[in-house]
């Protein structure tokens, strides 16, 4: 007489959990691949910004050296930031950066001087918490650029343009994942401003207005702070085009697809997501 043999319910349980287990390795190793795709097109994007606007920088931030009477030196100008409470800490995008409580602490540096109808682009590289982020540029008077975070249920960043608390305009970017670094870019071209994500055309707005920009805040100001990290902040009295840093991106893509850093997959795609802007 013929017996088959068939699995008890415990061994199929098993089964089961081992497959469940290893779908979630698969997943983990995909996300993290992913994760590191995007952080390494993202500092080919801040490579591509930094070359085509040197000749332009005002002042950057590096948050390599040491403070010095409270200060974080301003390694191209000589607005020097005054640090309140910000701690300086290792392992960043780029050698050491600033954390920020969210309480208290942010970075000021009130020199900064960009004259009216000058284009102008503002450059960062920051990693979140949950708390809402806000960096702040503020012009002549009472007017007020910000450029923050904002929770309110998505995490993005949002451009924010203020005139004594009763004239404002804003904008936003794309939702982000809060524990990755993102490099994120505002520029301003005339009235036309624009935000770039990890590389990205995000958004951007037309508001006719003009006025110079002469303090900067860095992690936030004295109605909002920050929590998490800021590192490698430039500003730059120009702006170029989004079809010249496009021309310049796409090439440092060939490059890292040539020299296999980047599948074909993955190249097309993010060309395709610059979009036509």
């Amino acid at each position: 007489m013929n017996k088959q043999k068939s699995f008890t319910l415990i061994e199929l349980l098993v089964v089961i959990v081992i497959i469940g287990i290893l779908a979630g390795v698969i997943m983990i190793s995909t996300s993290s691949s992913i994760d590191k795709a995007n952080f390494a097109k993202a500092q080919a994007f801040s490579s591509t910004v930094q070359n085509e606007l040197l000749s332009n920088l005002v002042s950057e931030w590096t948050f390599d050296e040491p403070e010095e009477g409270g200060k974080t030196k301003d390694t191209w100008g000589n607005n020097h930031g005054t640090v309140v409470g910000a701690t300086q800490i290792d392992d960043c995008v780029f050698g050491k950066c600033y954390s920020f409580d969210g309480i208290t602490n942010h970075i000021d540096c009130k020199n900064l001087t960009i004259g009216p109808d000058t284009d102008f682009t503002y450059s960062l590289w920051v990693k979140l918490d949950s708390t809402p982020w806000n960096f702040v540029m503020g012009g002549i008077g009472s007017w007020n650029y910000n450029l923050y975070i904002n929770h309110g249920g998505e995490y993005k960043p949002w451009f924010y343009i203020s005139y004594e608390g009763s004239v404002s305009r804003y904008f936003t970017g794309k939702i982000w994942n809060l524990s990755n670094w993102h490099y994120l870019v505002l520029t301003r071209i005339g009235n036309d401003y624009t935000i770039y994500q990890d590389g990205v055309f995000a958004s951007n707005y037309i508001y006719n207005t003009t006025t110079s920009l002469s303090h900067l805040y860095i992690g936030g100001n004295n109605d909002r702070k920050g929590s998490g990290l800021i590192d490698d902040v430039r500003v730059y009295n120009t702006a170029i085009p989004f079809s010249q840093i496009k021309q310049n991106y796409i090439a440092g893509l060939n490059s890292m697809l040539a020299n296999g850093n980047m599948s074909k997959q993955e190249h097309n795609e993010r060309i395709e997501s610059l979009g036509s802007r």
